[in-house]
Order: structure tokens, then sequence, then C-alpha cells
């Protein structure tokens, strides 16, 4: 893997599904990695694109996404989770926030902390 991002302010944008929306807010499985994650997280650098252009690369892909919510680079570190680039041919901006070495257990508590900071900072759009 490349070197990870170190820019603890750069925020990094994660799409919500339609089945993770919540009434008010995500719920924490919009921030867990499931198996066929392999340990990855998926979000994009807003460094290299914004909210809506994020959500919009992610419908022309052909996945569903209701919403965008973001955490910065610190944040993740603030729970021990290192975030890499890891651009695509179909997103230059995409990064991944690597879960690879915490437990199933360990994944869902994190999820339920990284909604909640999330929620904090609010929508960023639609």
């Amino acid at each position: 893997m490349c070197e990870p991002l170190t820019d603890n302010d750069e925020l990094l944008f994660r799409q919500i599904h339609p089945q993770h929306a919540g009434t008010d807010m995500p719920s924490s499985q919009a921030f867990q990695v499931f198996s066929k994650d392999r340990g990855e997280l998926s979000v994009d650098r807003s460094s290299l694109t914004t909210a809506a252009n994020s959500f919009a690369t992610f419908r022309k892909n052909g996945f569903q996404t209701v919403a965008v919510y973001g955490l910065n680079v610190g944040e993740f570190g603030s729970l021990e989770i290192l975030c890499y680039p890891k651009p695509l041919c179909i997103n230059k901006a995409h990064a991944i926030a690597d879960f690879s070495h915490q437990t199933r257990s360990g994944c869902k508590s994190l999820a339920k902390k990284l909604r909640a900071i999330a929620h904090s900072r609010g929508r960023l759009y639609p």
C-alpha cells in the first residue's frame, strides 16, 4: 500500500446508500466495512473533488446514493484508522479508510463512532 494521507484537515466524502439513510441521519452501517470490502471503506478526497461531484460520479458509475457525509483524515486517525489514496479509473478521487486490522466487532463499534462524527458535521450534499 502507498503512503497514508497526512493532511488531517482533508475531508473524505462517504456516500450513503438508500438502505442506510435513516430518517434524520445515516445508520452506522453506512460507515461499516463488510466482507466484500476486504477491510476498506471507500471515500472520496475533498482535495480532488467536491461533495456534489463525488455524488454525481458515484451515481454515474452505477451505484446508489442519497446523501454525502464526511469525516476528515484526523478524525479517522483519532480512531486509529489510516486513510490511503486509491484512485480508480472511474474515480480519481477515490481513497480508502483501512479497517483491515480490526475485528468484526471492532468494525461495528468504530462505525458507530464514525457515524456520530459525520452526523455532527451534517449532510454535505444534497
